[in-house]
């Protein structure tokens, strides 16, 4: 078994020629993925969607991240990256599986993602005011709720991407 060191992390990575991967905490070795992204330990990728049809019929509901059981969520931002072609035309909603699929955002255009060597980022907006911050009111998800994904608007040829989701979960 080597050590080998990250700048990700800051602390020493074991691989024991890469069946596993993990760290020492305080002289315990434990799995990366236990120790930074479980246990309410703060803003991560929720989940990473693939091959996300932009070019799919209108009303089409695609789902990103459902909420474990036992867990409670809130989607800060959604990446769209590895476009297959242009997604200028595309328009999509955000929000829970069913009914309107628009409670994180709606109405989103992509007039910027006119080529495949671009990514997006969508999130809601902090202020409606120049200049004015406020708390901005948001959809929490509890187990089983599904974030999706709504096409309202096909990109009127074959587009697919990868969209992650990133937020926070806790225990319910």
């Amino acid at each position: 078994m080597t050590v080998q060191y990250t700048t990700n992390y800051n602390f020493p990575m074991l691989d024991d020629g890469g069946k596993s991967w993990g760290a020492v905490f305080n002289g315990i070795v434990s799995d990366i993925d236990t120790e930074l992204f479980s246990k309410n330990r703060g803003l991560r990728k929720l989940a990473s969607r693939a091959l996300v049809n932009m070019n799919a019929a209108a009303d089409s509901e695609i789902t990103l991240y459902t909420v474990p059981t036992g867990k409670e969520a809130a989607v800060t931002h959604v990446l769209l990256r590895t476009l297959s072609a242009s997604a200028k035309s595309a328009m999509g909603t955000f929000g829970l599986r069913g009914g309107n699929c628009n409670e994180f955002i709606s109405d989103v255009i992509f007039s910027d993602l006119d080529a495949t060597d671009k990514c997006g980022i969508v999130q809601k907006p902090i202020s409606d005011l120049a200049g004015v911050a406020r708390v901005v009111g948001q959809q929490l998800f509890v187990a089983a709720d599904e974030f999706a994904y709504e096409v309202t608007t096909p990109q009127g040829a074959a587009c697919t991407c990868t969209m992650d989701v990133f937020g926070y979960e806790w225990d319910a």
